[in-house]
């Protein structure tokens, strides 16, 4: 499929593209519900977050997700993917995946995920630390500029 990146169409022609993938992974009966509906998959641009209870249950997720991408023509970027355990056995060695390829994502104690930190920990936590000291950074460097500019 072409598409221009950026182009106003993109998202929602790569939704449509993407559309399969989800729908798949719905059907698996693999990974994290609320109620009736699957959570297991969230979406957002090109950026995939795959959740289950269990690091058993997310490395099928990872191998059904891996061949409905096959099939579109979308490699998995092994390089930006990783894998953080959240829950009680969040202690334990962190999980590696492997691909079908063998590929292997590593586990990590924090993660970047749309620009909030994931941590690794007994209950869902996130970090907006660099966030802040990015704002502060420029904050304290414009009025710095603006003082100069007045005296």
């Amino acid at each position: 499929m072409w598409y221009t990146e950026g182009g106003v169409l993109s998202p929602h022609l790569f939704a449509v593209y993407v559309d399969s993938l989800v729908d798949t992974v719905e059907r698996c009966n693999i990974g994290c519900c609320v109620k009736w509906a699957s959570v297991s998959i969230v979406l957002y641009a090109d950026d995939i977050l795959l959740l289950s209870p269990s690091v058993t249950g997310l490395q099928q997720l990872l191998h059904v997700c891996e061949q409905e991408l096959d099939l579109l023509d979308m490699p998995i970027n092994v390089a930006k993917s990783a894998c953080l355990r959240i829950g009680p056995r969040s202690d334990k060695k962190y999980c590696n995946l492997v691909t079908i390829s063998g590929y292997l994502i590593n586990g990590l104690i924090r993660s970047d995920y749309l620009g909030t930190y994931l941590i690794s920990s007994k209950l869902l936590l996130s970090s907006y630390s660099e966030e802040k000291a990015c704002f502060y950074r420029a904050f304290y460097s414009f009025t710095h500029f603006l003082g100069r500019l007045g005296g």
